[in-house]
């Protein structure tokens, strides 16, 4: 609407006789601020939706009628080529496009923060995004970390299905709201990940595991990433023991003899409370 005002084209009055469908409604809510009365919107907000419905006949037949596809940062090829099929003259209008930004070394910060399991969740609000945050986790040569971080230990939370897409996609589960707004998304966050870390009684203390740091009778106490992989594997079998070597392997590859105790050293240092236990000559456990 500002670029035909910009350009002094008159758009309201071209569309005037058009059947405008809305896909959400914030699409709804442009289109009525605009001077237009939007026909129909799909419940779920998703494009497939509004393909089922043209294709249904809802809009009458598609046969030589000529349909103009405003682009949300996708091709849409799926839905273009379906409508042309069925005899539709398809006009796909791009009005912008989704590009990396200039500087990536945010991303790139995150996507090796995700593979290192240093955080709880990521959140996404768009399927570009979703599938640049895969890309970039590619080049730098971490997308094996990273698929395996959100099969294990980090919560993929997306604002709504097509958002999922590329992460579904690459295998990764998904979570997200039952309505595709951002409040919800920071509420579904909030409910979801105390499921997946609970609060453990460790030694008379409560402790609840998290991407970085931990949080130890309701105080956040931030580790190292060594003394982080020691905490993180005994908390999978509370009160289990866990070997030297198995935590060996996971802290440095079984390349250092002594980063075990180093790390250990360290997070007793940090909690500062009887939470991590040595049974001698087999290993250490948490003392539930």
């Amino acid at each position: 609407m500002e670029a035909a005002d910009a350009w002094d084209l008159p758009l309201v009055a071209h569309l005037s006789s058009a059947r405008v469908l809305a896909r959400g409604p914030k699409a709804r809510g442009a289109i009525r601020s605009g001077g237009l009365v939007d026909a129909w919107s799909p419940a779920s907000e998703s494009s497939d939706e509004v393909l089922e419905h043209l294709l249904s006949g809802a809009e009458g037949p598609l046969a030589g009628r000529r349909i103009a596809v405003q682009l949300h940062g996708d091709p849409l090829r799926e839905l273009v080529a379906a409508l042309r099929a069925d005899g539709a003259e398809v006009l796909p209008v791009p009005v912008y496009r989704w590009v990396l930004p200039e500087d990536t070394a945010p991303l790139r910060r995150l996507v090796h923060t995700v593979a290192a399991r240093a955080v709880d969740a990521v959140t996404f609000t768009s399927a570009p995004a979703a599938a640049s945050m895969l890309q970039v986790a590619e080049q730098e040569g971490v997308l094996a970390g990273v698929l395996a971080a959100f099969a294990d230990g980090v919560l993929a939370v997306a604002v709504g299905v097509v958002t999922a897409g590329p992460l579904e996609a690459a295998g990764i589960a998904t979570v997200a709201p039952e309505r595709a707004r951002l409040g919800d998304l920071a509420r579904e966050v909030v409910a979801r990940l105390p499921e997946r870390d609970p609060v453990l009684v460790v030694g008379g203390h409560t402790l609840q595991v998290r991407g970085h740091a931990v949080v130890l009778d309701g105080r956040l106490v931030e580790l190292a990433p060594a003394p982080m992989t020691v905490l993180r594997s005994l908390a999978r079998r509370p009160g289990a023991v866990v070997s030297r070597p198995d935590l060996l392997a996971t802290v440095s590859g079984g390349s250092d003899a002594h980063a075990v105790e180093m790390a250990v050293t360290r997070l007793r240092a940090a909690l500062g409370a009887p939470v991590v236990e040595t049974v001698v000559k087999r290993g250490y456990r948490l003392a539930v």
